[in-house]
């Protein structure tokens, strides 16, 4: 248990606790042993041609696609509503 079950009971933090409990289930499908991790860190590191950014799983090299492919902005904004026990809709910056 890495914590999350005790706060799935918190009024604040349950919900955001529960998707992060979720989510951490889901991604422990595809993990890469931590061994094969550090062997592609090393050979990314070593690698002079290699890209500045280079992920060491599936997982990490789809959320590199995906920032490459957002705007930094629409990416953060994306990223929060992940953390959001209620997801907002998106601010109207002219309605400010």
């Amino acid at each position: 248990d890495d914590g999350t079950r005790a706060l799935e009971d918190d009024p604040v933090h349950g919900a955001l606790a529960a998707r992060a409990a979720a989510g951490r289930r889901a991604a422990e499908e595809s993990a890469t042993p931590p061994e094969v991790a550090a062997l592609r860190i090393v050979d990314a590191i070593l690698d002079d041609e290699a890209p500045l950014r280079v992920a060491c799983d599936p997982l990490g090299a789809a959320m590199l696609a995906a920032w490459d492919e957002a705007r930094h902005e629409e990416w953060l904004r994306g990223f929060a509503a992940g953390l959001e026990a209620t997801p907002r809709a998106p601010r109207d910056p002219e309605a400010d």
